[in-house]
């Protein structure tokens, strides 16, 4: 089942949490950022990772458990970054077979930004969000989290 919800991806009720990275080691933006300043440990095996093998990763998930028990998944569905569009949809979506088969496996719901790799990465959200239709919307799926980013209010 799909559910679409307003607030932060890193406060969803979902226990594998997904956004799109690039293959360069590079979090400069959006919720990669965030997900940098959150998770420094992600971020170093993340780096790691891109180093080692580069654009081999396009297509892959890297999962990172947190220390808060949040499941990370790094989607590599794109190999560079910056103006236009890197995203590459097909690489996106076979990162999202792979979280699906990790949530089927482990039962856990999944959680992704709405419009994710289209923002940033130019991608094409009608075609984003058809791939996300077709491997979480029948109802014995893994739940599935689309979450449209809302600021948290400020406290004075």
């Amino acid at each position: 089942m799909i559910y679409h919800l307003s607030g932060n991806l890193f406060t969803s009720p979902a226990k594998i949490r997904c956004h799109q990275v690039n293959c360069r080691g590079v979090m400069g933006s959006g919720i990669a950022r965030e997900a940098k300043q959150r998770y420094p440990d992600m971020f170093a095996e993340y780096q790691m990772l891109c180093t080692q093998s580069g654009r081999e990763n396009l297509g892959r998930v890297q999962f990172y458990e947190a220390p808060d028990g949040t499941i990370l998944a790094n989607l590599f569905g794109q190999d560079s970054f910056g103006t236009g569009k890197h995203t590459d949809e097909q690489a996106l979506y076979r990162a999202m077979e792979s979280v699906k088969a990790f949530a089927v496996q482990q039962h856990y719901s999944v959680g992704f930004p709405e419009k994710i790799g289209c923002d940033r990465g130019g991608g094409d959200w009608a075609s984003v969000s058809a791939s996300i239709e077709a491997l979480f919307g029948a109802p014995n799926d893994p739940d599935c989290y689309i979450v449209s980013f809302q600021p948290e209010p400020q406290t004075k």
